[in-house]
């Protein structure tokens, strides 16, 4: 849920970028001109609960080629979202 009135950007920024970001990553956006619902929960309620953040795990260690690891690293730092970081 992407709120229009908080942003520091005009509606038709964010309308702009939003439809980047869907045609870049192949996602279809909905808008909705109330957060109002018939049924269940309204958008914007306290029961409306964050996406928690995707994380990924690359384990390595004995039995593993040093090669393949680097390049399963390079396929995923092209991929659109966060980049992966070393722990």
């Amino acid at each position: 849920m992407i709120p229009v009135a908080a942003q520091k950007q005009s509606a038709d920024s964010v309308f702009q970028m939003v439809s980047r970001i869907s045609r870049q990553n192949q996602v279809a956006f909905t808008s909705v001109t109330t957060g109002f619902s018939v049924g269940g929960i309204d958008l914007g309620s306290n029961n409306v609960r964050t996406v928690p953040e995707a994380k990924a795990a690359l384990l390595v260690g004995n039995g593993t080629n040093a090669s393949e690891v680097g390049e399963a690293w390079f396929v995923a730092s092209q991929q659109p979202g966060p980049a992966p970081e070393p722990d």
